[in-house]
This record gives structure tokens, C-alpha cells and sequence, in this order.
């Protein structure tokens, strides 16, 4: 059994409007309005609906220009940018550079980099489980930077209505953002051997939404996920306040 010992500190999550806000706290206890008035309008025009969600949140959070490593997750990325490309493909319509530019799934890190004058590396990530693999991700680099820390953002967008029955998630466009590092650890992901997921366990489709319904009571529990090797997640402590942001 192999254990990920990490000190996570957590935005609220957030979404883009009082509608998402509203759906959203049905299962999500802190749910925030994201503020985009950072972003430059020029540029705000141009930007995906979905990357002006994510630099929004990370703009918004206390500990954002004090890493030296970044990480974006997420499933699906700039899915309505990548729709709308292949919907003029199928039209025989010329693509717009720009819409085809920021359809690739580093899209936001590369937006955060320009916006911020971020000068640190970052990567990005494409996963069912956009939040463990980013967590593992950050965890292998503080193996060799024990002193850093690491920002991680967890992203997801609305899917398309005739994915949201396939996939069952109807879930509106979400983004938060994690402050890793190695100090006093209080989440511990676990390889999840002869573990029964039917046992106390919580069925999210998400991970952002798994995420924020742990609690230390629970013990030890596995995200939802029809492959044998997901990680299990216990709280090692009570986690500081998840409104931990400058606004």
C-alpha cells in the first residue's frame, strides 16, 4: 500500500453565475461568484468562458503569486471551444485562429502566465480524476522540492446536453483552486488494494464535488470509478477554513 501525505489548503469553488451558484450548493457547501474585474477587458473579450472562471478564481485566491510550480486539471478543458471548432469543420466554415488557439487544454495555464507574468513551469492535465492525478502530480515534485509549494488548479465545464445523460453529470462549469505543499499533511491519498468500494463510500462523479463532502468522520473513502487502481482519500485533520481566499 503505498500513502500521498500532503498539506492541501482549498478555495470555495466557483462558477460563473447566482443560476450555477444555486444549482451548485445543492451539493457543494461553499459555492463563490467568481470575480473576473483583474482580467484586462481586451483580453476578457477574446478568453473562453471557462478560462476567464479559472483565472478569475486563482486571482482570487491569498496564495497565488507565492509557488513556484502549477498545475491545471481537468476532464474535458476548453470543451466548447473544441465544440465549436469541429462544428465549423462539419460546416466547411473557416476557423477563427483565435477560438482555435485557446481550444487546447492548456488554455488557462498559458492565459495565467500572460495575465500574471507567471514565470514558473507549469503543466496541465487531462484526466477522469482531474484532482488525485494533479495531487500525485504535485506530490512527485515536492519529493524533489521539499521546500516549495504548489498551486493547483481543478477545473470542469458544463457538458453538452447529449453528454450530460451518457456521462451523468449535469453539473455546471466549476474551478478551484489548492495550495500543496508538505507542511503538517492532511489528506492522505492511499492505493486502495482489496478495498470495498460499497463500504463506506460516497458515489460523486466529480471529483471537485467528492472532494468537498470528506469528512474526518468518514474514514477512508474511494471516488467513484470503475478502475482498480483509484486512489483512497482520508482527512488526517480537521482542514483550515475552505474560504481561504483575499476577497
Amino acid at each position: 500500500v503505498m500513502n500521498i501525505d500532503l498539506c492541501v489548503k482549498s478555495s470555495a469553488v466557483y462558477v460563473t453565475n447566482a443560476m450555477d451558484q444555486q444549482a451548485l450548493s445543492a451539493v457543494v457547501p461553499t459555492v463563490r461568484l467568481v470575480h473576473d474585474k483583474i482580467i484586462p477587458a481586451a483580453m476578457k473579450r477574446r478568453m473562453p468562458a471557462m478560462s476567464r472562471l479559472v483565472l478569475g478564481a486563482v486571482s482570487d485566491f491569498t496564495y497565488c503569486q507565492s509557488h513556484q510550480y502549477a498545475i491545471f486539471s481537468s476532464r474535458h478543458g476548453e470543451l466548447e471551444q473544441r465544440w465549436h471548432c469541429v462544428g465549423a469543420t462539419q460546416q466547411g466554415l473557416m476557423l477563427s485562429p483565435a477560438v482555435f488557439s485557446q481550444s487546447v487544454h492548456n488554455t488557462p495555464a498559458g492565459l495565467l502566465s500572460i495575465l500574471f507574468s507567471w514565470q514558473a513551469p507549469s503543466l496541465s492535465i487531462a484526466h477522469e480524476r482531474h484532482l488525485s492525478a494533479a495531487l500525485v502530480q504535485a506530490w512527485c515534485y515536492l519529493q524533489q522540492h521539499k521546500e516549495h509549494r504548489v498551486l493547483v488548479v481543478v477545473y470542469e465545464p458544463q457538458l453538452p446536453a447529449f453528454l450530460q445523460q451518457r456521462l451523468n453529470n449535469e453539473l455546471p462549469s466549476m474551478a478551484q483552486v489548492f495550495s500543496v505543499s508538505l507542511d503538517s499533511p492532511n489528506l492522505r491519498l492511499s492505493t486502495a488494494e482489496g478495498f470495498d468500494k460499497n463500504t463506506n463510500n460516497n458515489f460523486y462523479h466529480n471529483e471537485i464535488v467528492f472532494y468537498n463532502n470528506m469528512q474526518p468522520e468518514l474514514g477512508l473513502i474511494q471516488f467513484d470509478s470503475d478502475q482498480p487502481e483509484a486512489w483512497a482519500w482520508q482527512l488526517l485533520t480537521l482542514e483550515e477554513p475552505k474560504d481561504d481566499t483575499s476577497r
